[in-house]
């Protein structure tokens, strides 16, 4: 290590970066109350804008920058033990995933080793979706967010510097503003705004502008911002969750509790024992290696598992992160990093070889595999149930688009045999409700028409997060997504005034305001409106069905997501105060320990909550032996 790299050296970065690596660690292995630990990740991005800011406006100065100097000393830092965890990791999934998930991941190894991963899992969002547990390689969407900053910021830096020397806090001040302003506007869209680079420019721009002031700003007290700076992120770690819109100004919370430990933990007192020791170093060090080995390690586990884990596992397993990173810090990074003589062990001209060569390496290794096909290891009575129900599937694909052409047409309720007019309105969950009533001759009095709308979850209750967010928007008179997608809802939907009943059914979130939906519907139709409950939540029956040959409907129970059960007892609650019908569909499924997922041998769900056409079939008859027609007609205001 040269004379210069150890004067420059700052532990107290080394410490925030295993702050920051912790809180991710311990939100991924939900530990404890580390709800919102995600926002590690954001602290990271503020300490790479102050950082790459250093870097690049020191080689400007001394008359040394070089982009493509830049580029190597990026590459060596971060290559090395990306593509060795994407290799080993494509390697053990093979051997751990089944087909489907399969096939993904080795899409995802070469997006992350393309540095485009986080388009890759954009187009796929979200983020904090149950089905992040089949993704091994997720969590790579933040470095490709970090290598395309990468590429981006020295030239901003450069061309800035060059052109406005003394304007460049003002300029990168513009950068943050405007990020900060579009990720505000945008987030809450969609959730796969959480990968988009451009909404998370503000927050390395954060690290960029206190790089900057770091000499101008005098703090006296610099302990009592050092600890306010910790209790902000320490309190987002805890006050944030999966629910919270990110980034926006969420995300603006943690990155100002980052900056303030930049600008004052080199100068601590009181904290600086506690905060800048050996511990925090030593894990700030290999705080990377502990980002990529964790996720891959404790998704491949819970996937042999298939079952909840206990803390005590999830504890063993973070010490074994801790050693296989330490290993891949010693003897993957630091060889790629370290000089002898003011020279590098590994000469860029064999680095970039070996570059080539390991992406090479896992392109073929990837397309290898993809084609070698592991469905037919599975016995041949799990291949007939898994070929079955994907072929039924193909039976009822176009369902949504044919009920979507009748409507249009105004081609519906058409059956004049038939009375009761029934809509099905909703997302996929109401079209799945729609097929098992069309399905069953139980059902077959009613007329039964589906309407498909998706923004039902634009009706939750607004915290003031999104008032204040909302009143910006006002003030630019910037059109809310939400708002322009209820109130440009088309009104020639006569298809809803001829409906005698309308049964609502969607995948529902936390804190939806059905009052609001009520006053909505009622636009439309006066009739009486029947809300039925969200479905379970499961791993992926598939995946379940072919890696275990346990009881099946025993291992959907204890994998089903909890927080379905919370979300329709607040329903309920919700419906029953407003005199709305509600129906829990959830209980029709899951009783008595398991979840009736399989039944002779046909599987019922075809995903995560999405039923099969034997699925169709099955809880069609459930639905009728639990008198759900009965609701329908008694409050269909027409003669049984």
């Amino acid at each position: 290590m040269s004379k210069t790299s150890i004067i420059d050296y700052k532990p107290e970065i080394d410490c925030l970066r295993a702050v920051a690596v912790f809180l991710v660690i311990l939100f991924h292995f939900d530990l404890f109350i580390v709800k919102g630990g995600f926002i590690g990740v954001d602290v990271f991005f503020v300490i790479s804008g102050y950082l790459i800011t250093n870097l690049v406006i020191k080689d400007i100065r001394n008359n040394r920058f070089s982009f493509i100097e830049f580029c190597t000393r990026r590459i060596r830092r971060i290559i090395p033990a990306l593509y060795s965890t994407i290799f080993i990791v494509i390697i053990l999934c093979y051997f751990v995933l089944s087909p489907d998930h399969f096939n993904r991941i080795t899409k995802s190894g070469i997006s992350a080793a393309t540095a485009y991963s986080n388009f890759f899992f954009w187009y796929e969002f979200g983020y904090f979706d149950y089905n992040k547990y089949f993704k091994p390689l997720l969590h790579t969407w933040s470095l490709s967010v970090e290598l395309q900053f990468y590429i981006i910021w020295p030239i901003i830096t450069f061309t800035i510097f060059k052109l406005f020397k003394k304007k460049i806090i003002f300029f990168v001040s513009l950068i943050f503003l405007l990020s900060l302003f579009l990720s505000t506007i945008f987030s809450e869209r969609t959730t796969g705004y959480f990968y988009f680079t451009l909404f998370r420019l503000f927050e390395f721009a954060i690290g960029s502008i206190i790089y900057l002031i770091k000499d101008q700003v005098k703090i006296k007290s610099n302990d009592s911002y050092f600890f306010i700076g910790m209790l902000i992120i320490i309190s987002s770690s805890v006050g944030f969750s999966e629910k919270s819109i990110f980034p926006g100004i969420n995300a603006l919370v943690p990155c100002v509790g980052a900056a303030l430990i930049l600008i004052t933990g080199g100068k601590l007192i009181i904290f600086k024992e506690i905060f800048i020791n050996r511990f925090f170093i030593f894990f700030g060090k290999i705080s990377y290696s502990l980002y990529l080995v964790h996720w891959p390690l404790i998704t491949l586990y819970k996937y042999i598992k298939l079952e909840p884990l206990h803390d005590l596992e999830k504890i063993l397993l973070i010490f074994v992160t801790i050693i296989i990173s330490f290993f891949t810090y010693q003897f993957i990074e630091l060889p790629f990093r370290k000089k002898v003589n003011n020279r590098f062990i590994v000469s860029t001209k064999k680095m970039i070889i070996i570059f080539i060569l390991s992406l090479l390496s896992i392109i073929l290794i990837s397309n290898y595999f993809v084609t070698t096909n592991k469905f037919t290891k599975l016995s041949q009575n799990k291949q007939n149930t898994i070929k079955k129900m994907k072929e039924e599937m193909k039976i009822i694909e176009n369902f949504e688009r044919d009920a979507l052409i009748r409507v249009t047409k105004k081609n519906y309720f058409n059956n004049n045999y038939k009375p009761i007019k029934v809509l099905i309105w909703g997302d996929s969950h109401a079209g799945d409700l729609y097929n098992s009533l069309n399905i069953n001759n139980e059902f077959s009095k009613l007329d039964l028409e589906f309407l498909s709308y998706d923004y039902f979850y634009c009706f939750k209750d607004v915290a003031i997060y999104e008032k204040i967010t909302q009143f910006i928007k006002n003030f630019f008179k910037f059109p809310h997504n939400c708002k322009e997608k209820v109130k440009l809802f088309p009104p020639g939907y006569d298809v809803l005034k001829n409906s005698d009943i309308i049964i609502l059914s969607s995948r529902w979130p936390k804190k939806i305001n059905f009052d609001e939906i009520e006053k909505f519907v009622k636009n439309y139709n006066t009739n009486k409106i029947i809300i039925v409950g969200r479905k379970p939540r499961f791993f992926h029956i598939p995946t379940l069905y072919i890696k275990s040959d346990k009881d099946l409907n025993h291992l959907a129970y204890i994998n089903h997501n909890p927080v379905v059960r919370n979300i329709n007892e607040e329903i309920k609650k919700k419906t029953t105060n407003q005199n709305l019908i509600f129906f829990n569909i959830e209980d029709l499924i899951c009783a008595n320990k398991k979840c009736t997922v399989i039944d002779q041998n046909n599987l019922l769900v075809r995903d995560q909550d999405h039923w099969s056409y034997q699925g169709f079939i099955y809880y069609g008859k459930m639905l009728a032996k639990n008198k759900f027609l009965d609701i329908i007609l008694d409050n269909s205001n027409l003669p049984r």
